[in-house]
């Protein structure tokens, strides 16, 4: 799927709340970690790559939720990561070898490493409200919205 077209259903959905506007960012891992005032706010984001739609979400704080927990792959701090985890886990599976090798922290780094490695290969695009806080229900709201009509691969 591409970028105007990711941006548009993004906008779309938002748009039933802002009234005063949407802000769409096409970001991704690195260049979060230097907006933490900018998206500090509530909002929804998609992970998107190789003309995929992998995951679509939402957060109070969009800042917290994508740079401290997806970002970082934080297993098990958010359903995203989880199920970033299942689709990789043929990757996890192939390192048989050296898996079987090594502790239970060794093995957690390995996941976390190829976790890490898949989402910072990732465009995410971030989508809020100009001026105002979105409420809970209109988070869930718009998050319904965009699965809707990107039909994200990791969200049922």
């Amino acid at each position: 799927m591409d970028s105007s077209s990711i941006e548009d259903a993004v906008s779309k959905c938002l748009s039933r709340y802002c009234i005063d506007g949407v802000v769409v960012k096409k970001l991704d891992c690195t260049k979060l970690r230097y907006m933490s005032k900018a998206i500090s706010c509530s909002g929804v984001y998609v992970f998107s790559g190789n003309n995929t739609v992998y995951y679509v979400g939402q957060s109070s704080n969009l800042y917290r939720r994508l740079v401290n927990e997806h970002c970082s792959a934080s297993i098990g701090s958010s359903e995203g990561v989880v199920r970033f985890l299942m689709y990789l886990l043929d990757r996890v599976c192939s390192s048989d070898e050296v898996f079987r090798e090594v502790d239970v922290k060794k093995r957690e780094a390995i996941v976390k490493s190829i976790i890490k490695s898949f989402i910072n290969d990732l465009t995410i695009y971030v989508g809020y409200c100009r001026s105002r806080s979105l409420k809970k229900y209109e988070l869930i709201d718009v998050e319904k919205c965009i699965k809707r009509i990107l039909k994200p691969l990791l969200n049922s």
